[in-house]
């Protein structure tokens, strides 16, 4: 598996920053010194190995960089659970994520695996039997890590939470 399948694509970093999300990643798109119109990926160094916390990349201070967000990191920024003020008391939603097969040709049986992320009505009642209703639209990628950087784009795309 290559480092490019298990980070957000360079396009959706590129929005995740025009979004003001903050820069803190173990790895970076940056632009790559002897071609300017390429981005390459880079690890950033320890700051102190005894705390964990990794150190500020100041080899990226004056180049142009984004945080290339893995599957965890995306992870803990997305909420485990969104409620709105919407169809109370049907208003709380929980986070999803499923591993499916998408047939590109299916005479052919060529398929991939995809990520589907959406949140999830958490609440039943006798009338509405456990039905799967969900916050928006399923978002879909063969990058698990695309596919949670689409839905944190989504939901602060549409107020649906705040940027810390």
């Amino acid at each position: 598996m290559n480092l490019e399948s298990q980070v957000c694509s360079l396009e959706y970093a590129k929005r995740l920053k025009e979004l003001n999300v903050k820069q803190e990643s173990i790895i970076y798109w940056e632009k790559c010194p002897e071609n300017k119109n390429e981005f390459i990926l880079s690890f950033i160094e320890w700051h102190d190995k005894e705390s964990g916390e990794w150190g500020d990349c100041h080899l990226l201070e004056n180049q142009e960089h984004y945080s290339a967000f893995t599957v965890s990191e995306l992870m803990d920024l997305l909420p485990h659970r969104i409620t709105t003020k919407e169809n109370e008391p049907y208003s709380s939603y929980r986070l999803r994520i499923e591993k499916s097969i998408w047939y590109k040709n299916i005479e052919s049986l060529n398929f991939v695996y995809i990520y589907i992320v959406n949140y999830y009505c958490d609440t039943t009642s006798e009338v509405m039997d456990w039905t799967y209703v969900a916050l928006t639209k399923n978002v879909h990628d063969e990058n698990p890590a695309n596919a949670l950087a689409k839905m944190f784009i989504h939901l602060l795309e549409n107020g649906l939470i705040k940027n810390d």
